[in-house]
C-alpha cells in the first residue's frame, strides 16, 4: 500500500511577506528576475462586491452618493466653531446656575 499524499495548501491571501522579500534581492532585480509589477487598471474593476470605475474620482461629493448636506459646501468654520463654543459654555454656564441654585430640581437632568 502506497503512503497517503500530503494534502497541498491552498490559500486565496497573499504569501507572506517574506516570500515576497525574497523575490527582490539584490542579484534578482540585477539578472532581470525580479516580477514586474502589474499594469494599471484603464477600465472598471470589481471590490469588496463593487463594480468601480477607473475615472472616478476617490472620495465623491454626498449629493453624489446621494446623501443630503447638512451645511452649506462653503462657510465659515472659523465663524461656525465660535458659535458651537459659544453655545456650548452657554449651556455649562446655565447647568452651573441651576446646581447652585437649587440642586434638586427636575430641570436637573433635562440638562
Amino acid at each position: 500500500m502506497a503512503a497517503p499524499e500530503t494534502p497541498v495548501q491552498v490559500s486565496s491571501l497573499p504569501l507572506p511577506p517574506i516570500q515576497y522579500i525574497n523575490l527582490y534581492t539584490d542579484e534578482n532585480v540585477r539578472r532581470g528576475r525580479a516580477p514586474r509589477p502589474p499594469p494599471p487598471i484603464h477600465d472598471s474593476y470589481s471590490m469588496f462586491g463593487n463594480v468601480f470605475n477607473a475615472d472616478d474620482t476617490i472620495i465623491r461629493p454626498l449629493e453624489a452618493q446621494g446623501i443630503k448636506r447638512l451645511y452649506p459646501q462653503h462657510f465659515d468654520r472659523r465663524r461656525e466653531l465660535k458659535k458651537l463654543n459659544h453655545s456650548l459654555l452657554v449651556n455649562f454656564l446655565d447647568l452651573i446656575d441651576l446646581l447652585v441654585q437649587c440642586p434638586d430640581s427636575p430641570r436637573r437632568a433635562e440638562k
